[in-house]
């Protein structure tokens, strides 16, 4: 157990209840049944940022802001979470081809999303 002294600095972070992180599981499990493309939830790593949107940190998306974003190999950024399986599409396209389709040219983004 730790405890903090008047000199600790404050803590910082965001807290997701379960029912968040529920939705989120979900919506990962449909994304991959419409896909038919294997993945795991658990090993992605979701960093949450405040809505509405962030500076995008992809060479190809340099300068724009972004309400999700997918960085290899298992990361995912959101803001937003309607763009949850958009951006699980190119996990799993990443972690199944090495490709994680940055030009969307995969018919999945309309099909699956």
């Amino acid at each position: 157990i730790s405890v903090a002294s008047s000199d600790s600095p404050p803590l910082t972070g965001v807290y997701v209840d379960k029912a968040y992180t529920d939705f989120l599981e979900q919506e990962f499990i449909k994304t991959v049944e419409c896909t038919a493309i294997e993945g795991d939830f658990w090993e992605v790593a979701v960093f949450l940022y405040p809505a509405p949107h962030f500076e995008c940190t992809a060479p190809n998306n340099q300068g724009k802001l972004c309400y999700a974003e997918f960085r290899t190999p298992n990361k995912v950024l959101l803001a937003k979470s309607s763009s949850w399986k958009h951006e699980v599409i190119h996990y799993l396209l990443y972690k199944n081809t090495g490709d994680l389709d940055p030009d969307h040219h995969s018919d999945l983004f309309v099909k699956c999303v």
